[in-house]
């Protein structure tokens, strides 16, 4: 006993205290497989950026899913308009300025794809859809801002992130350093941008090419990516959380199909009789495999003593859809889309359940139209309005003041979302304004419209119709006379 009691002893001296504060943190068997990491941010992303982007490229291109994503994404969020600019600068007397109109004119114009981007092929309606797309795809953008000869003096250039050499770092001699290819100052600021002036990975006809790396300085460009940790410098795909399952699925899928198509075979064999000739039926391949084809609505005579044992492969099973949508669910999850939008599925969807999905679908879209407004589309804005002031003072000379006023009164108008059920969203505004708990213009932000600008509509509409005399149905915001309220049912008279 005294031995026993000494390694008891021991181990009881030897075992040290455990935190169980946290489970999560814990070392069991369980969390065996629970891979994790306590590097940077950067530290993680560097050694998978180009391996990620890549796969999800592909997803992108042969993933039906996948693709879809990427459309969910540019129909809701850019639209079939875009986001639209509205001025909405006002005067010392608090009236609306007269050059809002003329400005948003010009806005306009230069939105048009000779104008837009630097080679003359894009619109930035389409420059927002690509944006958009990088960004769920790719992880990053780069916009260059580029000083021009056209009618507005400039233009932008949308770079592919490949071109950011994400493995070139080095100390420079000023004291800067540069960190996968963003150049860095002191505090830890971009300062330049060493962009590769073609793609690393170009055809063959480009193979050998030296590396030719042109210096761009942080104002002239746009590094467009979301933050996910404070030190993160390089932005990696929002579909990174789902490729595994994205892949397992389309795996899954061409298992499923290739099973089906063996089950729909319907496979025979034939069984010899002991000491019976061989059969090789009416062809063959070889001696050792007799091949006999079943020929649809036929009806084969089999030698005396055969006999054919058939294999029926049950598939795709019950199991099939259940595993299938229960997977597609955990993608819409990691990829923040409803399941109903990603899998065009309707079935058993009721108002409820699809309105709750739709709602929290389109916060997320919401989010995404934010960080555009403030990541893409304001900077260039301010950009070309600023070029605008430089090289026409006839129309706004350059002042601060004058800058000031014109760019924080930019309002930008994303795309609008319609009514699950029409009806009763409907009224449900109208109570709503009737009460004072929403205004004329939270409504028409549901429309993507401005209210000024359908209040302006309306009035030469009616104006139209009166020009014609044609009387309308209906008077939108016109007199109407006062209802009575019902007490019990019945109308009070009026007094």
């Amino acid at each position: 006993m005294a031995i026993l009691d000494r390694f008891r002893r021991k181990r009881k001296k030897d075992i040290k205290k455990r935190n169980y504060a946290f489970k999560g943190a814990g070392t069991g068997n369980h969390f065996a497989d629970f891979l994790s990491s306590s590097n940077s941010a950067n530290a993680e992303i560097r050694p998978n950026l180009e391996i990620l982007r890549n796969r999800c490229r592909a997803l992108s291109r042969n993933n039906d899913y996948a693709k879809r994503y990427l459309n969910l994404l540019v129909t809701n969020i850019v639209g079939d308009k875009g986001i639209r600019y509205q001025s909405k600068a006002r005067g010392t007397d608090g009236k609306l300025d007269i050059l809002n109109t003329d400005l948003e004119k010009r806005f306009n114009k230069w939105c048009k794809k000779q104008y837009c981007t630097m080679s003359g092929t894009m619109s930035f309606r389409e420059a927002q859809s690509v944006m958009i797309e990088s960004l769920a795809r790719d992880g990053e953008l780069l916009v260059e801002l580029v000083t021009v000869d056209n009618e507005f003096g400039f233009a932008i250039k949308l770079i592919e992130a490949d071109h950011l050499d994400h493995n070139y770092n080095e100390k420079l001699e000023n004291g800067n350093t540069v960190y996968m290819g963003i150049e860095f100052d002191e505090y830890d600021r971009p300062v330049n941008y060493h962009v590769l002036k073609n793609h690393p990975h170009e055809d063959a006809t480009f193979k050998n090419r030296k590396k030719i790396r042109r210096i761009i300085p942080a104002k002239d460009l746009l590094h467009i990516y979301m933050k996910d940790r404070p030190s993160q410098v390089r932005g990696y795909p929002l579909m990174s959380s789902v490729v595994e399952r994205l892949h397992n699925l389309d795996s899954f899928e061409h298992s499923a199909v290739i099973n089906a198509k063996i089950s729909a075979s319907k496979m025979g064999f034939f069984t010899m009789p002991q000491g019976g000739d061989d059969y090789v039926g009416e062809d063959y391949e070889n001696e050792f495999q007799p091949v006999m084809d079943a020929t649809p609505g036929s009806f084969e005579t089999l030698p005396e003593g055969y006999d054919i044992r058939t294999v029926d492969w049950q598939y795709p099973n019950t199991n099939f859809e259940s595993f299938h949508k229960q997977v597609l669910r955990g993608i819409a999850s990691g990829l923040n889309v409803d399941y109903v939008s990603l899998a065009n599925d309707l079935t058993g969807v009721s108002y409820s359940s699809i309105r709750q999905g739709t709602m929290a679908e389109r916060d997320h879209y919401r989010v995404l139209q934010a960080f555009m407004v403030e990541h893409f589309v304001t900077p260039i804005f301010e950009r070309w309005l600023m070029t605008l002031m430089l090289q026409d003072n006839s129309f706004l000379d350059y002042r601060d003041d004058r800058f000031e006023k014109f760019s924080d009164s930019a309002t930008w108008i994303p795309r609008a979302f319609h009514y699950v059920d029409p009806q009763r969203e409907i009224q449900a505004n109208i109570n709503a304004l009737n009460n004072g708990l929403i205004s004329m213009q939270d409504v028409q932000n549901t429309y993507g419209r401005d209210l000024e600008e359908v209040f302006d509509q309306i009035d030469r509409e009616k104006q139209l119709a009166k020009d014609k005399g044609i009387e309308t149905a209906f008077e939108p915001f016109g007199n109407k006379s006062p209802v009575a309220p019902q007490v019990n049912g019945e109308e009070n008279e009026s007094e």
